[in-house]
């Protein structure tokens, strides 16, 4: 019996040692992640790394009934602050960047610009006096644009 228990305690520690490598994993990915495109993969390999806590913890928890270790408890503690750091820090940086993200959509939104109204001349339907009427529209308007102080349009026309 002692050699089963003495079997089934490393076959634990090694669980627990791939825990740990997939919290160093994920750590390395948010290191070099820069792409904000990938943000929805990042929220997800979050919502992945929740689990592999549960799984840590259950493991964690199979070995220490299988006695008391005091440097079992250091594993548990120093995974947990290991997770809770990582999970913070993706958890901060999807806000930040989702944020930043908005903020520069904001920044680069169209600026919706209100010129003043202007009177122009109304058309009546007599042929006759169309030239008339057009030369004095385009030449009202060209004024009112060239007297703008939006310098787009007044490279436009």
């Amino acid at each position: 019996m002692e050699e089963e228990a003495k079997q089934k305690f490393a076959k634990l520690i090694g669980r627990q040692d791939v825990y740990k490598g997939m919290t160093t994993k994920l750590q390395k990915y948010l290191e070099s992640f820069d792409n904000i495109q990938d943000m929805q993969q990042l929220q997800v390999r979050l919502s992945k790394y929740e689990n592999v806590w549960q799984s840590f913890m259950a493991t964690q928890e199979e070995i220490e009934l299988l006695g008391p270790l005091k440097n079992q408890f250091n594993e548990r503690e120093s995974f947990e602050n290991n997770y809770y750091k990582l999970a913070s820090s993706i958890k901060t940086y999807i806000e930040v960047k989702t944020i930043s993200t908005i903020q520069d959509v904001k920044h680069k939104s169209i600026t919706r610009i209100f010129m003043a109204p202007m009177l122009l001349p109304k058309f009546n339907g007599d042929p006759t006096k169309w030239l008339t009427f057009k030369n004095k529209f385009e030449a009202l308007v060209q004024k009112h644009l060239i007297n703008s102080k939006i310098p787009l349009l007044k490279r436009r026309f």
